[in-house]
């Protein structure tokens, strides 16, 4: 009867001593975090960010610049047969007249 009373008296101990520590390093987490948060000044609105727009500006304007894309650009290739069998072939007779809206 002794051994099951220190048994369950152990797992209490046990239990209490781990729960104990989990609300320890709960209330450290909040505590670091609630410090970091009031402390750290946020200035999120002073970095200066570029937009996408201009970024992909400034790539294509020195895309040029480089040989290998000079090279790429400069090989003149036709297209494949298959690729020219998907594009419409224009009418040059009738251009854009019969597709031009009617006015009422």
């Amino acid at each position: 009867m002794a051994g099951y009373a220190i048994a369950v008296w152990s797992q209490t101990f046990t239990a209490g001593l781990v729960g104990g520590g989990v609300a320890v390093l709960v209330l450290v987490w909040f505590a670091l975090r609630y410090w970091i948060t009031t402390t750290h000044d946020p200035n999120i609105k002073d970095i200066p960010t570029p937009t996408i727009d201009r970024l992909n500006q400034q790539a294509l304007e020195h895309m040029d610049e480089d040989p290998e894309v000079r090279a790429a650009l400069a090989d003149s290739e036709p297209a494949p047969d298959d690729l020219l069998a998907f594009v419409p072939k224009e009418d040059s007779a009738t251009g854009s007249e019969d597709k031009a809206p009617k006015k009422s």
